[in-house]
């Protein structure tokens, strides 16, 4: 079951439990604050992905703050955009359906 975590003009967070899956829809900048305080309510070691297609930059480098909470994290953007300094379980997709292989390894 999925659970809405918490819904504003920034962002999107749902949960799904049973799945141990965290989803982040960002649509317009700003709101990391209140992300990182709806993420205290989960517990870590989970798989985050993080839909940036409807953010204007498509930029993960902002929320790569939160990749440590999670044992898998996959982003998608408009454009896969390979991201720097993180551990292979952290990877960047263009594709919904290859993002969440990546999430279910």
């Amino acid at each position: 079951m999925i659970q809405l975590l918490h819904e504003d003009a920034h962002f999107r967070v749902e949960l799904n439990a049973p799945e141990q899956l965290v989803r982040v829809a960002a649509r317009a900048p700003g709101g990391l604050a209140a992300i990182e305080r709806v993420l205290d309510s989960v517990p870590r070691g989970g798989k985050l992905f993080l839909d940036l297609r409807d953010a204007p930059s498509g930029d993960a480098r902002p929320f790569e703050r939160l990749f440590s909470r999670f044992a898998r994290v996959a982003v998608l953007s408009r454009k896969a955009v390979p991201i720097e300094g993180q551990p292979a379980t952290v990877a960047s997709f263009d594709d919904e359906d290859r993002a969440f292989d990546h999430l279910y390894v």
